[in-house]
């Protein structure tokens, strides 16, 4: 099942930081020629549309020390979301899915 799906079907839990990582995202896409502008505007308009609960990222700053040599500083959020919540964390970022396993739980989703 593609992450579109997935995403259609629930409301992800996301750091509350995710808007300004997808928005940076984009902006590199756009900078390195891989996507148009207006592909990057539209990107940003199916964005909107995602169902993401934001979790504040302040009461977690104690667990995001104690795994700062397993994760980076943005990925250990995620992870600890994912934990905390018992969801699974999708990612398309194999290093990523690989400090998490054990951690949390974790699906890997290779993009095409």
């Amino acid at each position: 099942m593609d992450i579109q799906r997935r995403l259609d079907r629930q409301t992800a839990l996301v750091p509350v930081f995710f808007d300004a990582e997808v928005f940076a995202a984009v902006r590199g896409l756009i900078r390195r020629q891989v996507i148009d502008p207006q592909q990057g505007q539209q990107a940003l308009f199916v964005f909107r549309r995602i169902r993401v609960r934001r979790v504040a990222v302040r009461p977690l700053i104690a667990e995001a020390f104690a795994v700062r040599d397993r994760f980076s500083p943005y990925d250990a959020f995620y992870a600890i979301v994912a934990r905390l919540t018992e969801a699974i964390l999708i990612t398309t970022d194999r290093g990523l899915a690989r400090a998490a396993d054990g951690y949390c739980k974790v699906d890997y989703v290779a993009l095409s």
